[in-house]
């Protein structure tokens, strides 16, 4: 979205907002099931129509320069020239006009002006519920409305034609933005779904579209198609490359070719008025013709309001794919199950059932999806995020995938922000074909980005191994080829998009043992309800000094320091895990009380039995009281450090104790995990968001561990003591010089790399 649609867009969401209440007041004393968010709803489905009409308008005969809708209907003019111009006028063009033969239109339209329309599509020219109740009460927005409408239009230039490549024009894309626009701005983000940019559509066409065996009639499904983001590409795409010349040939490719879905019935609205628009621009108006040369367009039988999801079992869902596709596009929405149980409960539990993983994002089921829909060799293309190269609950995802796909391309954006509205989000295009072969070649494509966000435009511009460098932004593309065998890790299928996966160094690391085999991996306290467990000490301060067995210092992730903890903090946890008499414990009992409710409400949430006044799944104390390695669960940088003391911490720490037969030391073990070759393995093979480490039970379970000798041991162990002794005298603020002390850090952390690295190539 340019700065000129967002300015447009604000317009009208403010426009609707002011009106609703007034529209609201005008039927009050009306008997209708209308409340300000409806109202609202309506007076954007009114916005798109209004839209709908400019776009067309500005489709003009070649010879005698007639616009498709007349100014004399249309306009601001005509808003002052027409009382009750919802009624009148704006309602007739909609209904008794577009969607009507010009030689049956009732007599009130039988006018000069009014014949310059033709008629346009039968499809959804129609009245709604809303338009209907209306009517039936004679009511009607005021023209006030319509006037401010074409008064935000005045300082904008439209054009019908999505594809001018003039920012400064607003075309029928608008559309797709303004659902997006309007679904962010009513809360609905949590739909997980992100309009896709035209340039981002467009480039997923050119990246595989030509990797099709049948190029000119491929079945084309598009599961989740949204305000049409893959739709009007597809058909400028295929006619600017020449698959398509003739409006003939484009129309009949749509209506033969395409099945198009969505669960979303607005989705669906504004595809098909955008479909429609981008097919009245591919036609060529001639005044004298009947109904000007314009070929009317029926229904569209492609169209699909339907969860693709909602399938019983095989039998049904193959009475509604009767036919098998070659191609799949799209964007679907990303979901996760935390929070969206109702989302995924359909998917659960019918057809799809097979494919559930615990955790799982659901756009992962419409690659399932699309492996039972597709023809051998038929390709998919989606653009995700990237989490599914190595989550735990992708696992199902890969295996099917290593399986019974071939990767064709894949493009990381990592830090490139592909869509505007969704913040820190990192995504992948995915090309798949639907084969088997180990040794079939894919390509990976990795964006490396440092500096300001640049435009997506500009990332998919950069050719092979180059860079793009302006003042605010550098951003490289390089590009990598892997066999398929080669490119799944484990048997976990990870997915690892490195190009120094094969470095000699990570591969004879994965020849170690995993540190699964010497230390258990916990996380912190989930208390269940932290506001009722967690507290300040300089807020609450319980007399009855019995209360003190259930209390402990509290820490979070930012105590963690490289190689050390901060254990100075006020914060307290009420550390209840076991049973208690509230006679003995009043003082507890009574704070406690305030959140009796809530607290009860976890139970029943968390599907558990234990007392309302317990913490959540209360770990063993020894995992915090005794010697351990603690770690943020996200970090830029490898930041393990040592705690010797109680260290009772939050949900996103992690707490790493060796077991009884480790055959090293824990300050060894804090030594390999705080190295530069191990910030590498944990980069590269460990679990990533975007740059950021993330150091889970998983992840770090599975880090390799160089067995050393004793003496190795020794040596390492005597070097982090040292960087321990320094790094506590900075913490303490002792009389010290800094940066001599830093200096000295580094240098011996330097030193440590250098032994770490040396054990490894050993």
């Amino acid at each position: 979205m340019n700065k000129k649609e967002k300015l447009l867009l604000t317009q009208i969401i403010n426009l609707c907002g002011d009106f609703s209440d007034i529209f609201l007041n005008q039927i009050k004393n009306i008997s209708l099931d209308l409340n300000s968010i409806n109202i609202k709803k309506y007076l954007y489905k009114v916005v798109k129509r209004v839209l709908f009409l400019k776009f067309l308008q500005q489709k003009i005969s070649p010879k005698f320069r007639f616009p498709l809708v007349s100014e004399k209907y249309f306009s601001k003019n005509a808003v002052l020239n027409n009382e009750n111009y919802h009624k009148n006028i704006f309602n007739r063009l909609l209904f008794d006009v577009l969607p009507v033969k010009t030689e049956l239109r009732v007599k009130e339209v039988q006018t000069a002006h009014f014949a310059l329309t033709p008629q346009i599509s039968e499809e959804f020219f129609f009245k709604d519920e809303i338009d209907l109740a209306l009517e039936k009460h004679d009511l009607y927005l005021v023209d006030d409305f319509f006037l401010e409408i074409f008064t935000i239009f005045e300082p904008f230039s439209f054009s019908i034609d999505e594809f001018l490549g003039d920012k400064n024009i607003i075309t029928p894309h608008i559309l797709g933005v303004l659902l997006e626009y309007i679904s962010e701005n009513a809360d609905k983000k949590g739909s997980g779904s992100f309009y896709t940019p035209p340039d981002m559509a467009l480039f997923m066409l050119q990246e595989s579209y030509p990797l099709l065996k049948n190029m000119k009639t491929p079945k084309i499904v598009e599961p989740s198609v949204g305000g049409g983001a893959f739709l009007i590409p597809l058909i400028y795409f295929l006619k600017k490359e020449g698959y398509l010349n003739s409006y003939s040939e484009i129309k009949n490719f749509v209506c033969s070719n395409l099945t198009l879905i969505d669960i979303d019935s607005e989705a669906i609205y504004i595809a098909k008025m955008r479909l429609t628009l981008s097919l009245i621009n591919y036609q060529e108006i001639i005044d004298h013709e009947h109904n000007r040369g314009v070929e009317p367009l029926l229904k569209f039988t492609f169209f699909y309001e339907k969860n693709v999801f909602d399938f019983k079992d095989e039998l049904e869902f193959k009475c509604f794919f009767k036919d098998k596709f070659d191609f799949i596009i799209g964007n679907p929405p990303y979901i996760g199950e935390k929070g969206n149980k109702e989302i995924f409960q359909k998917a659960k539990s019918g057809y799809f059932k097979k494919y559930y993983q615990s955790k799982m994002d659901f756009y992962y089921f419409f690659f399932f999806y699309g492996l039972n829909i597709l023809n051998d060799d038929g390709v998919i293309s989606f653009i995700t995020t990237n989490y599914y190269l190595t989550a735990t609950s992708a696992k199902t995802l890969r295996e099917m995938m290593f399986s019974n796909m071939v990767v064709e391309k894949m493009f990381d954006f990592q830090e490139v922000r592909v869509f505007k509205m969704a913040i820190g989000q990192h995504n992948l295009i995915s090309i798949l074909r639907k084969s088997h072969n180990p040794d079939y070649l894919a390509t990976l494509v990795r964006y490396e980005q440092s500096g300001s966000k640049p435009n997506i435009k500009v990332a998919t511009s950069i050719k092979n191994n180059q860079k793009k460098t302006k003042k605010r932004y550098k951003i490289e593309k390089n590009i990598y080829e892997i066999k398929q065998k080669e490119l799944y890790v484990g048997d976990d299928y990870y997915i690892f998009f490195e190009k120094n996966i094969e470095d000699s160094i990570i591969n004879k690391m994965s020849l170690f043992p995993k540190l699964s085999n010497f230390a258990h991996v916990n996380q912190g306290i989930v208390s269940g309800y932290d506001k009722a467990f967690i507290f300040d000490s300089e807020k609450i301060d319980f007399k009855n000094k019995e209360s003190d067995i259930f209390i402990e210092k509290f820490y979070k992730n930012s105590d963690i320091f490289k190689y050390i903890v901060n254990e100075e903090t006020t914060k307290r946890v009420l550390y209840i895990d076991k049973d208690i008499n509230f006679e003995k414990y009043s003082e507890i009992g009574e704070y406690l009380l305030k959140f009796e409710k809530i607290l009860k409400d976890r139970i029943k949430r968390y599907d558990e039995t234990y007392p309302w006044y317990k913490i959540h799944r209360p770990r063993d104390r020894k995992i915090f009281q005794e010697l351990k390695i603690v770690a943020p669960q996200r970090s830029a940088e490898n930041r393990f450090a040592i705690s010797k003391s109680d260290f009772f911490g939050s949900a996103d720490i992690y707490y790493i104790n060796l077991k009884k037969n480790a055959p090293f030391s824990i300050y060894y073990l804090l030594a390999l995990l705080n190295s530069e070759p191990y910030y590498n393995w944990l980069y590269n093979r460990g679990k990533r968001k975007g740059k950021i480490l993330e150091l889970y039970s998983t992840p770090l379970l599975q880090v390799p561990i160089y067995i050393p000798t004793e003496n190795e041991d020794n040596i390492i162990s005597k070097i982090t003591l040292e960087i321990i002794r320094k790094q506590n005298s900075l913490l303490k603020n002792i009389s010290i010089d800094r940066d001599k002390v830093l200096k000295e850090i580094d240098s011996l952390q330097n030193t440590l790399n250098k032994i770490v690295l040396g054990l490894i190539l050993k």
